[in-house]
């Protein structure tokens, strides 16, 4: 357990770590993305992470953070200037207002 802000971090070892695996890609127009495939997905919703450069992390407002099946995949646009950029993901559900987390997955680097 730990506070982070004004809420209470609980972790909760049923949820499994999420495993997550990122992808360059580009448009035909030429307007480049990351394509993250996210699989071992347990609990309600995700929490995802991107830091560019030497940064910090910055959480990435998603349309809709529910999870609704055991895998998803996601596109996040981004500008090709050379920065790595490294990706981080992990999952929770909500019970009685408190957040249980799950550990964080493993941390890519994208070049």
């Amino acid at each position: 357990v730990r506070l982070v802000g004004s809420e209470m971090c609980i972790r909760d070892r049923s949820l499994s770590k999420p495993k997550l695996t990122v992808k360059k890609k580009h448009t035909s127009n030429g307007v480049h993305y990351l394509q993250l495939n996210l699989k071992k997905l347990s609990g309600k919703y995700i929490e995802l992470y991107v830091q560019k450069g030497k940064g910090r992390y910055k959480k990435i407002k998603l349309r809709s953070n529910r999870i609704k099946k055991k895998s998803m995949q996601l596109k996040i646009g981004y500008k090709p200037d050379g920065k790595k950029i490294r990706v981080k993901v992990r999952t929770y559900t909500k019970k009685k207002g408190k957040k249980k987390y799950s550990a964080w997955s493993k941390v890519i680097v994208v070049k």
